[in-house]
């Protein structure tokens, strides 16, 4: 089974989509494309998705000094954040195992709720 598996691609590109728990995120693309292969926790198949934000981090909080992990670089968005769709491409990645995987990349521009804005 696909993580994948009933994720509307075309959807997501045309209206985007609200989260309704915390967005984590990272700066480096490097550790994204890691979590895209091994999610913690999830047994299947790769989730070839990532989706790159464009912004700077403004609306965000840079968690990165309270990390057991500071190397990932992590920064979260708060709940009802919506991921503005601006552009989509396909990208091929080279997975640790050798295998290549071609990776959706979305880019996006988050926008948080006024409920969280301080």
């Amino acid at each position: 089974m696909s993580a994948l598996e009933g994720f509307d691609f075309a959807e997501f590109r045309s209206r985007g989509a609200t989260e309704l728990g915390f967005v984590s995120t990272s700066s480096s693309r490097t550790v994204a494309e890691e979590y895209t292969v091994r999610a913690p926790d999830f047994e299947g198949d790769p989730l070839p998705l990532v989706l790159k934000v464009r912004a700077d981090l403004q609306n965000g909080s840079d968690l990165s000094f309270l990390s057991v992990f500071p190397n990932e670089f992590d920064c979260v968005y708060p709940p009802g954040t919506y991921l503005e769709p601006r552009s989509g491409y396909e990208e091929p990645i080279v997975l640790p195992t050798g295998e290549e995987l071609n990776m959706r990349v979305f880019e996006v521009v988050p926008r948080v709720s006024s409920h969280f804005q301080v």
